[in-house]
């Protein structure tokens, strides 16, 4: 028994060493470009992609795009249509920049043959990897009708954050009319799925007046507000992993408003949310310590003020 362990090591351990390699390649070509040396970034990049690494790939697609890498001495040879391969496979691996960029190529023409309807699947793919600037793109190019049968069929296909789109979309009134039933009926749907996003925004409604009554209708009551049904989605979503929901109960315990405040309570959502990298979470960790309304030292305020400017929190 032992003798066949052994030897189906020996099977994957070429394997792993590769991967391992790839990796270690990944992480040079990082560095690389961090501090500007194009040429490493490049041949460790090269090396990376061999192994299917899905953002070195990406970083080849960049390296050959004459778009994106005209100061960038090598490769020499510049070729959209070696980019846009690139772009593809590791699109084909899920990486949602590669996708978005695959598609504003064939979009635009830009050294590749122009193709609406492949550049739209393109755009799908990076939306359902999760790119901030997909969704915009899909509406525009299929039609905003089309665009709410697509995401609804994404949901039936097991994809929530689509169904917190659609309960968006009918609170906004947007590419439909406004219609809370609606609304709630994608985002329960989600939040059945343990969606964070989805929780958040029924929160949301909650919070801001909506409330079912018979037949499943929903209306806005402005004077009577269901706060404990929302800070209970709150607090749901923001242990599946949203900091939106995080930082609203980090607000709403630290003004005592909606609910008895309790600035310990406050800084705990708040830490939670910078946990979960969000500047804002950790710029109001860092003022809960400096306004001594939680007990801290310089050096944590410090930490959690550095870290907010890190993520981009300008406040």
């Amino acid at each position: 028994m032992k003798k066949r362990h052994y030897c189906i090591l020996l099977l994957f351990l070429p394997i792993f060493i590769a991967a391992q390699t790839g990796q270690e390649s990944h992480a040079k070509a990082k560095a690389a470009f961090q501090k500007g040396d194009y040429d490493t970034w490049f041949a460790e990049s090269q090396k990376a992609a061999k192994h299917k690494i899905p953002e070195s790939l990406y970083y080849m697609g960049l390296a050959y795009d004459p778009v994106y890498a005209k100061s960038i001495k090598n490769p020499a040879d510049k070729s959209a249509t070696k980019a846009l391969g690139f772009y593809k496979q590791a699109s084909e691996l899920g990486y949602a920049s590669a996708s978005y960029t695959a598609a504003e190529m064939i979009r635009l023409g830009d050294g590749v043959e122009a193709n609406k309807e492949e550049s739209i699947m393109y755009y799908k793919k990076a939306y359902i990897q999760n790119h901030p600037k997909a969704a915009n793109a899909v509406s525009q190019l299929i039609g905003g009708a089309n665009y709410v049968k697509w995401l609804e069929s994404l949901v039936q296909g097991g994809n929530y954050d689509a169904a917190r789109e659609l309960g968006t979309l009918y609170i906004t009134g947007t590419f439909v009319e406004k219609n809370p039933d609606s609304a709630m009926k994608w985002l329960k749907t989600g939040a059945k799925n343990n969606h964070a996003g989805c929780t958040y925004v029924l929160g949301y409604m909650y919070r801001n007046g909506f409330k079912e009554v018979e037949n499943g209708k929903v209306e806005l009551f402005n004077e009577d507000k269901d706060i404990p049904k929302a800070v209970e989605c709150y607090k749901k979503a923001a242990n599946l992993g949203s900091w939106e929901a995080c930082n609203n109960l980090g607000e709403m315990n630290m003004q005592g408003l909606e609910i008895k405040g309790n600035m310990a309570e406050s800084y705990k959502w708040f830490k939670k949310s910078c946990e979960l990298n969000n500047g804002y979470g950790c710029h109001m960790c860092s003022v809960l310590i400096v306004n001594k309304h939680v007990t801290g030292t310089n050096e944590e305020a410090q930490s959690f003020a550095s870290k907010a400017l890190q993520l981009g929190y300008k406040p």
